[in-house]
């Protein structure tokens, strides 16, 4: 869907678009609206239930259910979890 939004701006068929993250589209002008970390939510018996923040790094070979590629989420965290080399159980 996101890629469809940009092209459809590019193409004239729509003024403007919002989408996750624009990515690499340094043809268009882009402007950030709002900005939220993700968030993890784990069982309240899990060791970080008791934390108030988890690093990437602390999600290595955790198990991890993940939105579906239909999220504009899913790519972004697939990228953090790749650039810090986490090899996390995607369940």
């Amino acid at each position: 869907p996101q890629q469809w939004v940009l092209e459809s701006i590019r193409q004239g068929e729509v003024d403007f678009g919002i989408v996750i993250d624009p990515g690499a589209a340094t043809d268009l002008q882009c402007e950030t609206v709002l900005s939220e970390p993700f968030l993890l939510l784990c069982r309240e018996d899990h060791p970080f239930a008791e934390r108030t923040s988890v690093s990437w790094q602390d999600l290595q070979h955790q198990r991890l259910v993940l939105q579906d590629y239909a999220s504009g989420s899913r790519p972004l965290i697939d990228a953090a979890l790749a650039r810090f080399g986490i090899d996390a159980n995607i369940v």
